[in-house]
């Protein structure tokens, strides 16, 4: 049977790994600088299970069923370790079958180098040397960042005998709106800009012609061919970038943004993710349920399904 096939036989469950901005929360300079009084740093800080606390936005995507079980980790950026910590034992969880990169910069790359212990996690405790290499999905633009930044990771050879550093393997995607298939799930391209021309890749998780769980992380800006493409979609769930309440910033939506393009692809529920310190979980969300389509935001290790 096809993979579309495959696909609509599993259960396909999303957890939110990260789901702050690029620095996280609670943030570094409101930690530090007690005369800033930021109210949802220091609850980040101070409150066992605050919602307000944020890594950087990364998802796990698990597949399973039909004697199948398949992991896809989308984006690894800087706080990867910490989010794994807090995250991935609550879900039983021990390794990932492959990595899926929505653009080059460290707040989506920067955990790169602590794939090795994941890796090493389906291993037998004994073993210290890695196995085998890890898939890693991304443009030709990231996987040039990525390769300068981590050499060390992608070897001339792949000699494993004593390997306890990282070793990864690059697959390149299209910036277009084609279709791929990653470890088995079908993944359709959503290329956006980032600020300017600067491309990052969005993704609609699940076959042609069933519902689809559609994530953007990074995006200020959706050109027309992938908004042609996602208003074709028929969307279960939205993951949609918004950095900023009500201010502009250059790459990133702010929350105006974001709720005017939920409107225009009406999903059945959508999520908020990126959000910066000006984002009180339960206030925000108290303004979003006026929206005339389910919208939170949401926060780590928040999980749905498709």
């Amino acid at each position: 049977y096809s993979f579309c096939t495959l696909l609509i036989r599993m259960d396909v469950t999303f957890t939110l790994l990260g789901t702050g901005c690029s620095n996280a929360l609670p943030n570094l300079r409101h930690v530090l600088q007690e005369e800033a009084k930021c109210g949802v740093c220091m609850d980040a800080l101070n409150r066992p299970g605050s919602k307000n606390r944020r890594g950087t936005i990364s998802m796990l995507v698990r597949m399973k069923g039909n004697g199948v079980t398949k992991s896809l980790l989308v984006d690894c950026g800087k706080s990867f370790y910490e989010s794994c910590c807090r995250v991935l034992p609550g879900t039983g969880q021990r390794q990932l079958d492959a990595v899926l990169l929505t653009h080059g910069h460290m707040d989506a790359i920067g955990g790169l180098d602590n794939l090795r212990e994941v890796q090493l996690a389906g291993e037998e405790p004994s073993e210290w040397s890695l196995q085998h290499s890890m898939p890693v999905y991304g443009t030709e633009a990231t996987k040039n960042v990525v390769k300068n930044i981590y050499s060390y990771m992608f070897p001339d050879t792949h000699a494993l005998s004593g390997r306890v550093v990282g070793l990864l393997e690059w697959h390149s995607i299209p910036e277009t709106t084609e279709h791929v298939t990653i470890e088995g799930i079908p993944i359709q391209l959503l290329p956006v800009h980032h600020g300017g021309t600067y491309v990052a890749m969005g993704f609609a998780f699940g076959a042609p012609d069933s519902e689809r769980v559609v994530f953007l992380s990074d995006v200020k800006e959706v050109p027309q061919g992938t908004m042609d493409t996602l208003l074709q979609l028929k969307i279960s769930t939205l993951i949609i970038d918004s950095l900023r309440l009500k201010e502009q910033n250059f790459s990133h939506f702010s929350l105006e943004e974001a709720t005017s393009l939920i409107l225009k692809l009406k999903p059945k529920q959508a999520y908020i993710i990126g959000m910066s310190c000006e984002f009180d979980h339960d206030t925000v969300n108290a303004q979003l349920a006026a929206l005339s389509i389910p919208t939170e935001l949401s926060y780590d290790g928040l999980q749905f399904s498709l």
